[in-house]
C-alpha cells in the first residue's frame, strides 16, 4: 500500500494562484506522461462511493468531480493544453482543447481544469481553460485537497484518477472527439450526427493542425459529424 502524503501548504497553480513558467513546464511534463485511455482500468463502485462521500463531506461536489487520467497525444515543447468554449452545431457550446504556446497564456485570464496528483502531494493542472476559475472553487476548504491526496495515495489511485473543476459546457457533454493530430472536442452527444454515442471516439486523424474554429467546423461538416 502506498504511503499517504499530504500538502503542507495547499497552493495549486491555476486555482489558488496564476500559473508561471515553471507551472506551465510542469503541466506539459505531466500531460506527456499520462497513459492512453485504453491502458486505464475501470474504477470500482466502492471507490466511486468513497470518493463521492469525501467530496460531499467537504461540500466540494458542487465545484469538483473526478476524471479518468488519460492523454491522446504528446504536447510540444513550450506548449500546454488549453481549452476554449466554441459554438459548433446549433446553439450548443463545446470545448476545443489543443496545445497552445505557454507564453501566449501569460497575459490571459486562465484557470486549471484537470489536476493530476503528484508523488509529493501536489496537484498539477495538465489542462487549462479560458477565464478565471469560478468563485465556487475558491470556497472549497483546503482540507479537501489534503484529504483527497491522502485517499488517492493510500488507495494507489494517483495514476488513475484526476481532479476536475466543474466549470463549463465541457462538464455537461459526454462525447470526446479526437480532431486532427493534436486536439480534442467535447460535444453534447445529441449534437453528434455521424457517430454512435461513446465516451471517447476517434473521429479522424490528419497531418495538418486545425488553427481556427472555421477550419474545425469545415472538417466536422466534411466528416458528417455536424450538419
Amino acid at each position: 500500500m502506498a504511503t499517504a502524503q499530504t500538502l503542507a501548504v495547499v497552493d495549486i497553480p491555476g486555482l489558488h494562484h496564476s500559473p508561471n513558467a515553471d507551472d506551465f513546464a510542469d503541466s506539459r511534463n505531466v500531460s506527456n506522461d499520462l497513459p492512453q485511455p485504453k491502458e486505464q482500468p475501470e474504477i470500482s463502485d466502492t471507490i466511486l462511493k468513497n470518493l463521492g462521500e469525501l467530496f460531499v463531506r467537504h461540500d466540494a461536489h458542487y465545484a469538483f468531480g473526478i476524471h479518468l487520467l488519460h492523454a491522446h497525444f504528446q504536447v510540444p515543447e513550450g506548449n500546454v493544453l488549453y481549452g476554449i468554449q466554441v459554438q459548433v452545431p446549433g446553439n450548443s457550446e463545446s470545448c476545443w482543447t489543443k496545445p497552445v504556446p505557454a507564453e501566449e497564456l501569460t497575459i490571459k485570464p486562465i484557470h486549471g481544469h484537470v489536476f493530476h496528483l503528484q508523488p509529493n502531494g501536489a496537484f498539477v493542472p495538465y489542462e487549462f481553460q479560458e477565464g478565471e476559475a469560478p468563485s465556487k472553487a475558491a470556497m472549497v476548504p483546503k482540507a479537501f485537497f489534503q484529504e483527497l491526496a491522502e485517499f488517492l495515495h493510500l488507495n494507489n489511485l494517483a495514476g488513475l484518477v484526476a481532479l476536475q473543476l466543474l466549470d463549463g459546457p465541457r462538464d455537461r457533454t459526454k462525447t470526446e472527439l479526437l480532431v486532427g493530430p493534436q486536439g480534442t472536442l467535447m460535444m453534447d452527444t445529441m449534437d453528434v450526427l455521424g457517430l454512435e454515442p461513446a465516451q471517447i471516439t476517434t473521429v479522424f486523424q490528419d497531418s495538418k493542425p486545425l488553427p481556427t474554429l472555421e477550419a474545425l467546423k469545415a472538417v466536422l461538416l466534411q466528416e458528417g459529424i455536424i450538419a
